[in-house]
């Protein structure tokens, strides 16, 4: 499916030699994975060549929607991340007696099967096994949205799960989490 759209971000990833959606899924899977400095504005991820699991994902779907492309949606999945479907947190999980953490995961559905563009790694096999829930989102609904329900979610599952430690030390030990894979990937 080539890009053919002639909205300027489109225009701008074709010049740079990404002519299909299958050249644009291999190259965001290679953008080092990491916070953005404007978590509001996707388009960033192009601009500098990084993004996360949220800005990665709601910037491919913005993509395809501009290009016409047909059943490609957003899915935010709350899943058990583990050191074996997520290499690069055994250390901080272990630091701090525990097997995993409950984790709101972005990738995308499409009509060839889901797909996971956060890293060169990524692949939603590795964690299909310990997806609890999945939602369709829009693009948008990574700002602010998914980090409410996260954190909604996430209490829940200390209040259930580790009743006897506070939700902010384990919201604290994911953010030590995703800096570790900040640093790796």
């Amino acid at each position: 499916m080539n890009l053919q759209s002639t909205d300027n971000l489109t225009q701008q990833i074709v010049e740079a030699g990404c002519v299909s959606w299958e050249d644009l899924l291999r190259s965001v899977k290679n953008f080092r994975y990491g916070r953005n400095l404007d978590r509001s504005n996707w388009e960033s991820v192009w601009e500098e060549r990084k993004g996360t699991c949220s800005s990665k994902h709601a910037f491919l779907v913005d993509i395809a929607r501009r290009n016409g492309l047909k059943n490609i949606h957003l899915i935010m999945g709350m899943y058990k991340m583990s050191a074996a479907n997520t290499p690069g947190i055994a250390t901080v999980l272990e630091k701090y007696g525990l097997t995993y953490i409950l984790e709101a995961h972005c990738y995308l559905e499409t009509p060839e099967g889901m797909i996971d563009c956060t890293t060169v790694t990524s692949s939603y096999d590795r964690f299909r096994a310990d997806v609890l829930e999945e939602i369709r989102i829009e693009p948008y609904q990574v700002v602010e949205w998914k980090v409410d329900e996260h954190k909604s979610r996430f209490s829940a599952w200390v209040a259930r799960e580790h009743p006897t430690r506070k939700v902010e030390e384990l919201w604290t030990i994911r953010e030590e989490i995703i800096r570790a894979l900040e640093r790796e990937r």
